[in-house]
């Protein structure tokens, strides 16, 4: 089957969703009394950055939760624009010690494969054929 590799692939940032930054983690939040003991921790607990995307859904719920992290925004970012795979691995390459991206180009791209399928399974983004 096709994969990220593919030539003829192209990702893109679905334009649905939105990012929440906040200092709560609001992934975990729910009316359930675990949630409750969560959220109450949370609020005792020094402020954090915390960014969550809020993904529609056609469930009852109406959408899902993920928390995200800095190089997930840089992927999102990334793919704003449609692109091949190169082109996103070589945009986000500058933003990572040249050095240690020599001595780890496989583990860089293991990395970023990552992200961009939990983005895809997640629907944050969307591969079309070019």
């Amino acid at each position: 089957g096709d994969t990220f590799f593919d030539n003829n692939i192209s990702i893109a940032s679905d334009p649905l969703y939105q990012i929440i930054e906040s200092q709560y983690d609001w992934s975990e939040i729910d009316m359930g009394e675990y949630s409750r003991i969560l959220l109450v921790e949370q609020l005792e607990s020094a402020p954090t950055v915390c960014y969550t995307a809020i993904i529609p859904e056609s469930d009852p719920v109406g959408y899902s939760l993920l928390n995200v992290d800095e190089l997930d925004l840089q992927v999102l970012e990334v793919c704003n624009k449609p692109s091949g795979f190169d082109a996103i691995l070589t945009a986000l390459a500058s933003s990572f010690d040249q050095t240690d991206l020599e001595q780890s180009k496989a583990e860089f791209v293991e990395l970023i494969v990552g992200r961009i399928q939990t983005a895809y399974f997640k629907k944050l983004i969307k591969v079309m054929r070019n």
